[in-house]
Order: C-alpha cells, then structure tokens, then sequence
C-alpha cells in the first residue's frame, strides 16, 4: 500500500471521526421527558409578574437572580392589591431567611394571583 494513499485513508477517518465528536457535543444530552415551559407575554402588571414568578416556583425552578428585586415587586404588588402585598411580602421574607421555596405556599398564592380580585 502506498504512504500516500494511507495517507489521505487515515485523513479521512479522523475527518468523519471530527464531524461525529462535534455533532454529539452540540447535540447535548437533552432527556425527552423534559417539558417545555411555556414563555409569557412582557407584562407591566405587578400581579401577573408576581404570579409568573410564583407558578416558576410552583415547578420548581430555584432561586435566582429575580431575589433582587423582591421589595420591588412587594411594593408594586401592594400599590395594586394590599392584601395580595402582604402575603407575597411574608412568602418572600421566609426565602430570604431560609434560601428555600416552600413548594406548597408557592402554590396556595400562585392560586390566590390568578384568581383575580
């Protein structure tokens, strides 16, 4: 067998084996059984911010960079709904003191938003 043509065979099997590796690292390793979560229109209303934050939390979606502007969204939520105000600004209170969301008062507020008035 000559050099050069073993040559050019071997090119190409590392050619072929370069185009695999890069198509199986942009593939990822996404699992079907993961559902796809639903954008939400930009919205200016407070309690609908509110609720969508409320709903992430409901699914399970930690805590992220949305904790900075908790007294924010306490003050524009109170401004529409006293009551409502209250209740996210004790929900919110007990994630800054412990770190976590309590999945069930989550739910039970995420309920109360989207019932309206």
């Amino acid at each position: 067998m000559d050099l050069r043509v073993f040559s050019e065979q071997l090119r190409s099997v590392q050619n072929v084996a370069f185009v695999l590796s890069v198509f199986v690292l942009t593939s990822g390793c996404g699992s079907a059984s993961v559902q796809d979560k639903v954008l939400h229109e930009n919205s200016t209303d407070p309690i609908e911010i509110a609720s969508n934050m409320l709903e992430g939390y409901v699914q399970g979606q930690p805590v992220g960079s949305e904790a900075e502007g908790y007294q924010e969204m306490i003050t524009s939520v109170s401004t529409v709904d006293a009551a409502k105000g209250g209740e996210l600004k004790t929900f919110l209170d007990s994630i800054d003191q412990t770190g976590r969301v309590d999945r069930k008062e989550a739910k039970r507020l995420f309920e109360m938003f989207r019932s309206g008035p």
